[in-house]
């Protein structure tokens, strides 16, 4: 039985991908952080399985919930927050706390996509090895 590159290693690639734009434009924020009208962009991803939509809660704890090799797709979606407030007296509205605490959660998403990656291809080196 064949089986391809892409199907064995999932969306994990997919996801490090979309998560390294995703703290690309975290960190985009942070930069322009002194930049006059700067509007805070947020990026999103979603995951989604493959016959019920999305899904937001990945967890496994409950029988109703989608289990992670049941998600089809990723993807990132990027808007203006807009969140209407003004953090800084020159009319921009970067949070440099939130932006932070955000792109820290995002750089930990991207190093368990990375994690989830090698152990894939861990476990692809043994059965083309025969070990």
């Amino acid at each position: 039985m064949l089986i391809s590159f892409e199907s064995a290693m999932g969306i994990h690639p997919r996801a490090a991908q979309l998560r390294s734009s995703q703290i690309a434009i975290q960190s985009g924020n942070i930069f322009n952080i002194e930049t006059p009208q700067y509007r805070t962009l947020k990026a999103n991803l979603n995951f989604y399985h493959a016959t019920h939509g999305l899904s937001q809660d990945l967890s496994v704890s409950d029988k109703r919930h989608i289990a992670p090799n049941q998600i089809a797709d990723v993807e990132l979606s990027i808007a203006f927050k807009n969140s209407g407030d003004i953090a800084s007296e020159n009319g921009n509205d970067v949070s440099l706390a939130l932006e932070q605490a955000e792109l820290a959660q995002s750089m930990a998403g991207y190093n368990i996509s990375i994690s989830l990656i090698r152990e894939r291809l861990g476990m692809l080196d043994k059965v083309i090895s025969g070990r």
